[in-house]
Protein backbone atom coordinates (compact mmCIF):
# COMPACT_ATOMS: atom_id res chain seq x y z
CA UNK A 1 0.00 0.00 0.00
CA UNK A 2 1.39 3.42 -1.01
CA UNK A 3 2.01 5.75 1.29
CA UNK A 4 -0.59 8.44 0.53
CA UNK A 5 -3.05 5.16 0.92
CA UNK A 6 -1.98 4.56 3.61
CA UNK A 7 -2.28 8.12 5.29
CA UNK A 8 -6.20 8.42 4.42
CA UNK A 9 -6.78 4.83 5.85
CA UNK A 10 -5.69 5.98 8.91
CA UNK A 11 -7.13 9.00 8.50
CA UNK A 12 -10.89 7.44 8.11
CA UNK A 13 -11.32 6.44 11.47
CA UNK A 14 -10.81 8.67 14.63
CA UNK A 15 -7.31 9.19 15.36
CA UNK A 16 -5.51 9.76 19.12
CA UNK A 17 -2.53 11.14 16.87
CA UNK A 18 -1.92 14.78 17.32
CA UNK A 19 -4.22 16.48 14.17
CA UNK A 20 -1.35 18.75 14.42
CA UNK A 21 1.38 16.05 13.60
CA UNK A 22 0.99 13.69 9.99
CA UNK A 23 -0.26 10.31 10.07
CA UNK A 24 2.03 7.86 9.72
CA UNK A 25 2.40 6.89 6.18
CA UNK A 26 1.68 10.08 4.94
CA UNK A 27 4.43 11.57 2.29
CA UNK A 28 5.60 13.77 5.35
CA UNK A 29 6.43 11.14 7.44
CA UNK A 30 10.52 11.73 8.08
CA UNK A 31 9.83 14.92 9.21
CA UNK A 32 6.69 13.93 12.03
CA UNK A 33 8.60 10.62 13.23
CA UNK A 34 11.98 11.05 14.59
CA UNK A 35 14.07 8.27 15.12
CA UNK A 36 17.93 7.71 16.81
CA UNK A 37 21.00 5.41 15.37
CA UNK A 38 19.35 2.20 16.63
CA UNK A 39 15.80 2.80 14.47
CA UNK A 40 13.94 3.88 18.43
CA UNK A 41 11.63 6.34 18.71
CA UNK A 42 13.04 9.71 20.42
CA UNK A 43 9.99 11.16 21.53
CA UNK A 44 6.33 10.24 22.34
CA UNK A 45 4.71 11.57 19.11
CA UNK A 46 6.93 8.80 17.30
CA UNK A 47 5.55 6.32 19.74
CA UNK A 48 2.75 7.34 19.37
CA UNK A 49 2.17 7.76 15.36
CA UNK A 50 4.09 4.13 15.55
CA UNK A 51 1.29 2.72 17.32
CA UNK A 52 -1.21 4.24 15.06
CA UNK A 53 0.67 2.73 12.11
CA UNK A 54 0.78 -0.60 13.42
CA UNK A 55 -2.95 -0.62 14.37
CA UNK A 56 -3.54 0.49 11.17
CA UNK A 57 -1.52 -2.26 9.14
CA UNK A 58 -3.44 -4.67 12.11
CA UNK A 59 -6.72 -3.75 10.38
CA UNK A 60 -5.55 -3.45 6.74
CA UNK A 61 -6.95 -6.78 6.03
CA UNK A 62 -10.01 -6.64 7.52
CA UNK A 63 -10.13 -2.81 6.02
CA UNK A 64 -9.51 -4.10 2.27
CA UNK A 65 -11.98 -6.91 2.32
CA UNK A 66 -14.66 -4.36 2.86
CA UNK A 67 -13.53 -1.93 0.54
CA UNK A 68 -13.32 -4.99 -2.33
CA UNK A 69 -16.72 -5.81 -0.98
CA UNK A 70 -18.52 -3.05 -1.65
CA UNK A 71 -21.26 -3.90 -4.17
CA UNK A 72 -20.68 -6.93 -4.10
CA UNK A 73 -17.70 -10.14 -3.96
CA UNK A 74 -14.38 -8.59 -6.49
CA UNK A 75 -14.85 -9.92 -9.68
CA UNK A 76 -12.13 -12.55 -10.95
CA UNK A 77 -10.00 -11.30 -14.19
CA UNK A 78 -12.72 -13.89 -16.11
CA UNK A 79 -15.12 -12.51 -14.57
CA UNK A 80 -14.23 -9.08 -15.68
CA UNK A 81 -13.26 -10.67 -19.71
CA UNK A 82 -16.81 -12.28 -19.29
CA UNK A 83 -18.44 -9.23 -18.56
CA UNK A 84 -16.93 -6.81 -20.94
CA UNK A 85 -16.90 -8.93 -23.66
CA UNK A 86 -12.84 -9.14 -24.03
CA UNK A 87 -10.05 -11.63 -23.13
CA UNK A 88 -8.25 -12.23 -20.10
CA UNK A 89 -4.94 -10.84 -21.45
CA UNK A 90 -7.39 -7.20 -22.44
CA UNK A 91 -8.41 -7.29 -18.69
CA UNK A 92 -4.49 -7.19 -17.96
CA UNK A 93 -3.77 -4.73 -20.46
CA UNK A 94 -6.90 -2.25 -19.55
CA UNK A 95 -5.29 -2.82 -15.81
CA UNK A 96 -1.86 -1.88 -16.21
CA UNK A 97 -2.75 1.64 -18.78
CA UNK A 98 -5.68 2.56 -15.42
CA UNK A 99 -8.65 2.23 -17.48
CA UNK A 100 -10.22 -0.44 -15.08
CA UNK A 101 -9.12 -0.82 -11.24
CA UNK A 102 -7.32 -3.84 -10.30
CA UNK A 103 -5.94 -4.65 -7.04
CA UNK A 104 -3.61 -7.78 -5.70
CA UNK A 105 -5.20 -10.25 -3.20
CA UNK A 106 -3.23 -12.58 -1.12
CA UNK A 107 -2.11 -14.55 -3.78
CA UNK A 108 -1.04 -11.69 -5.67
CA UNK A 109 -3.48 -12.05 -8.43
CA UNK A 110 -5.85 -9.12 -9.31
CA UNK A 111 -9.08 -8.81 -8.29
CA UNK A 112 -11.36 -6.15 -9.70
CA UNK A 113 -14.03 -4.15 -7.77
CA UNK A 114 -17.22 -4.62 -8.87
CA UNK A 115 -18.33 -0.65 -7.68
CA UNK A 116 -16.54 -0.03 -11.84
CA UNK A 117 -18.59 -2.08 -14.03
CA UNK A 118 -22.06 -0.38 -15.23
CA UNK A 119 -24.22 -1.22 -18.13
CA UNK A 120 -21.81 0.18 -19.82
CA UNK A 121 -19.00 -1.00 -19.44
CA UNK A 122 -16.12 0.65 -17.23
CA UNK A 123 -16.54 4.09 -15.41
CA UNK A 124 -15.65 6.25 -17.31
CA UNK A 125 -12.41 8.63 -15.96
CA UNK A 126 -10.40 6.34 -14.20
CA UNK A 127 -7.11 6.68 -15.96
CA UNK A 128 -7.80 10.41 -15.72
CA UNK A 129 -8.10 9.97 -11.84
CA UNK A 130 -5.44 7.79 -11.41
CA UNK A 131 -3.15 11.00 -13.02
CA UNK A 132 -4.96 13.80 -10.62
CA UNK A 133 -4.48 11.34 -7.93
CA UNK A 134 -0.36 11.65 -8.86
CA UNK A 135 -0.56 7.85 -7.32
CA UNK A 136 -0.20 4.46 -9.07
CA UNK A 137 -1.41 2.56 -5.54
CA UNK A 138 -4.78 0.94 -6.82
CA UNK A 139 -5.68 1.20 -3.11
CA UNK A 140 -5.29 5.34 -3.20
CA UNK A 141 -7.26 5.15 -6.26
CA UNK A 142 -10.39 2.43 -4.23
CA UNK A 143 -9.92 4.89 -0.81
CA UNK A 144 -10.60 8.15 -2.52
CA UNK A 145 -13.86 6.60 -4.86
CA UNK A 146 -15.62 5.52 -1.77
CA UNK A 147 -15.13 7.92 0.86
CA UNK A 148 -17.19 10.53 1.35
CA UNK A 149 -15.31 13.93 0.55
CA UNK A 150 -16.30 17.59 1.74
CA UNK A 151 -15.12 18.74 -1.15
CA UNK A 152 -18.14 16.62 -2.44
CA UNK A 153 -20.95 17.86 -0.30
CA UNK A 154 -20.09 14.77 1.85
CA UNK A 155 -20.89 12.75 -1.16
CA UNK A 156 -18.69 10.03 -2.27
CA UNK A 157 -16.36 10.58 -5.57
CA UNK A 158 -18.14 7.15 -6.86
CA UNK A 159 -21.93 8.71 -6.91
CA UNK A 160 -20.31 12.03 -8.58
CA UNK A 161 -18.12 9.66 -11.28
CA UNK A 162 -21.51 8.08 -12.01
CA UNK A 163 -23.63 11.24 -12.49
CA UNK A 164 -21.09 12.18 -14.89
CA UNK A 165 -19.28 14.74 -12.74
CA UNK A 166 -15.79 13.91 -13.67
CA UNK A 167 -14.57 17.34 -13.48
CA UNK A 168 -14.92 18.01 -10.53
CA UNK A 169 -14.07 14.90 -9.32
CA UNK A 170 -10.76 15.44 -11.02
CA UNK A 171 -10.63 18.18 -9.19
CA UNK A 172 -11.22 17.11 -5.77
CA UNK A 173 -8.65 14.50 -6.55
CA UNK A 174 -5.54 16.87 -7.53
CA UNK A 175 -6.16 18.37 -3.51
CA UNK A 176 -6.24 14.71 -1.60
CA UNK A 177 -3.65 14.26 0.31
CA UNK A 178 -2.75 17.87 0.05
CA UNK A 179 -2.28 19.66 3.55
CA UNK A 180 -5.67 21.16 4.43
CA UNK A 181 -7.33 19.67 1.69
CA UNK A 182 -10.62 17.94 2.48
Amino acid sequence: MSPKARHHLNTMRPSRAPRHHPVPGSDDLVSCVAVDVNNRPTDGVADEDSRALAEAERRWPATRERLLAVEGPPLSPLEVSALLGTTVRDVEIARQKHKIVGVPDEAGSFVYPRWQFGADGPLPGLRELTIALRDDDPWTLVIFVLAPNARLDDETPLDRLRRGDLETVLRTAAAYGEHGAA
